[in-house]
């Protein structure tokens, strides 16, 4: 939480990134698949939105000014794991400064629900794609 806290007087959101391979701990869930895949569709995110750099469209550690999320709060539409796309794509569009900052990605204890197999990291990752595309073309 410290490095989020380093950017929030310049920004009024802070998500951290997963995805720097020397911040990757050996027994973290974070395998090619999955970090090629959170890059790709973090940078569709990025370049549908004009949005910041963004390399992890998944990293549920972040940092919102209470004003920010007053201005979006009230046009969430979704749950589970795309909601993180969805919350950048509302900050995006309310023109709520955002940036994307490296943190370290420990192993976690037990199988995550979401990420464990593949079929999950398809299913999310599609979920995400989907989101993503119908805020652009609705």
């Amino acid at each position: 939480m410290l490095k989020l806290l380093a950017y929030s007087e310049d920004f009024e959101m802070v998500c951290g990134t997963r995805t720097t391979r020397e911040l990757i701990w050996a027994e973290a869930n974070m395998g090619w698949f999955l970090r090629v895949g959170n890059w790709a569709v973090a940078k569709m995110l990025q370049l549908l939105y004009g949005g910041p750099s963004l390399s992890d469209c998944g990293c549920t550690l972040r940092l919102i000014h209470r004003s920010a999320l007053e201005r979006i709060q009230d046009h969430f539409t979704v749950g589970k794991s795309h909601f993180l796309p969805e919350m950048v794509i509302l900050a995006l569009r309310a023109g709520i400064s955002v940036i994307e900052i490296p943190v370290n990605y420990r192993g976690r204890v037990g199988e995550s629900k979401i990420t464990g197999n593949f079929k999950g990291v398809l299913r999310t990752g599609l979920s995400m794609i989907g989101l993503i595309l119908r805020y652009k073309f609705k």
